[in-house]
């Protein structure tokens, strides 16, 4: 998850997050989907690097977010994170509890453009007053200053890292990945800080990932391939491969450069040889896959097919249920599978997004582009009135309304009562 001096768009090509008044890298593992007529754009959420979602979809290449789109508006939505891969986790509008368990705050933004945060009653516990706001994560949040820099407040808004940094990402394992500009080179290079803002990796990098399981993805000057430092700041896996997911159980989606999807372990080596046209991340001991004709299924820790490919897409599991695409090519639908390859929830959306506090979000009206939510069930729980709605994080989820007199975006609550609205521009590209 990332803010940036700049509006323009880093790292990651395979989806979008907001963070409150820039782009930003969800530390998540949910994934958003699109219109089926669109599925050309589908990918999952939290990959570094370029990435293709499978044979049929063109490479992205380093350096650009893929922007999901929705027929009509252009749905952009954040789902987590963070990031492609890894177990289902936080995502949405940013939402985040404080370092000692107390009250969640929410990035958010009044009328006239500016960033603070709430409370889960939508009341501004931290004025507004920064250009762009992220998410908390061990009890820090970066905000831009008017001035363009990044830094970090406490939960109490006081600024604790003061602004320094061109980007800013958030705090995992005790760091975080921000970047600098080389005095000498002019050129934007990264590291990681610590909570008190110094340099405990120093910035030489590319692009850097926060860490995760003890290992942060960062990117040289060879053409944009990505390894992994420890947290002592050593290249432990050399940067060798097109794109890379987080580690999690010892295990890390990694691309070839050849296209060729695998996964390693921490020192690198193919544990899942490399035989995939795409792969996601191992969530409860199961990965989707695609093979060679397009068709995705579900691969154990071995590589073995647990549910063979037959889907159109499939994304890694979250709250133990499998988002996945099947049908005809001129009516293809979303449902959700169990672990079995059993319908939960027949597939009967043109759109959805992954589970997140027992909610997901669905596409109800298609002519207008609106989703709800519904429950795990397929109950309806929160009617369709938005265009783009996120995960539920903290009891809240983070809408959009794209046009007329109600355009504008903030958050719900799991009965879909708006707690916060503003008409203020959503945070953007």
């Amino acid at each position: 998850m990332w803010g940036r001096q700049s509006t323009s768009l880093i790292g990651s090509p395979v989806g979008v997050q907001y963070a409150a008044g820039s782009r930003d890298w969800p530390r998540s593992r949910l994934y958003a989907v699109v219109l089926v007529e669109r599925i050309e754009f589908v990918t999952t959420l939290h990959t570094v690097g370029s990435s293709r979602a499978c044979a049929r979809r063109a490479p992205y290449s380093l350096g650009i977010l893929l922007v999901i789109m929705v027929v009509l508006a252009g749905l952009v939505a954040g789902c987590e994170d963070d990031s492609l891969g890894g177990p289902a986790g936080s995502s949405g509008g940013g939402t985040a509890t404080t370092a000692d368990g107390g009250a969640a705050l929410f990035p958010m933004a009044t009328d006239d453009g500016l960033y603070g945060y709430v409370d889960p009653n939508g009341v501004f516990a931290i004025d507004a007053q920064f250009r762009a706001a992220m998410p908390f994560s061990e009890g820090l949040a970066a905000v831009q200053t008017t001035d363009g820099l990044w830094g970090y407040i406490g939960v109490t808004g006081a600024m604790l890292i003061k602004p320094a940094f061109q980007a800013a990402g958030v705090f995992s394992e005790g760091f975080a990945a921000a970047s600098t500009i080389n005095a000498n080179t002019q050129t934007e290079r990264y590291g990681f800080i610590d909570t008190k803002g110094e340099w405990v990796i120093q910035p030489a990098y590319a692009m850097a990932q926060e860490f995760v399981e003890g290992y942060a993805p960062v990117s040289d000057d060879s053409g944009g391939y990505w390894g992994f430092v420890n947290t002592k700041g050593k290249l432990v896996i050399e940067a060798a491969f097109a794109t890379v997911d987080f580690f999690h159980d010892g295990l890390a989606p990694a691309m070839n450069p050849d296209g060729s999807w695998g996964f390693i372990d921490t020192k690198g080596k193919w544990v899942i040889e490399p035989d995939f046209a795409f792969v996601g991340a191992m969530v409860d001991s199961l990965a989707p896959a695609c093979n060679s004709d397009n068709l995705w299924g579900y691969i154990d820790e071995k590589g073995e097919w647990v549910i063979e490919p037959q889907y159109g897409y499939a994304f890694p599991l979250s709250e133990g249920l499998g988002l996945v695409l099947t049908g005809p090519d001129s009516d293809r639908k979303w449902g959700f599978i169990d672990t079995k390859g059993e319908w939960v929830i027949q597939p009967r959306y043109p759109g959805a997004f992954q589970f997140s506090e027992g909610l997901a979000g669905v596409m109800l009206d298609k002519e207008a582009s609106l989703f709800g939510y519904v429950d795990t069930a397929g109950t309806v729980v929160v009617k369709a009135a938005y265009n783009a709605p996120a995960a539920f994080k903290g009891g809240l989820a983070r809408v959009e309304i794209f046009g007329g007199d109600d355009k504008g975006w903030g958050y719900i609550d799991k009965a879909g009562k708006v707690v916060v609205w503003t008409k203020a521009d959503a945070p953007s590209e």
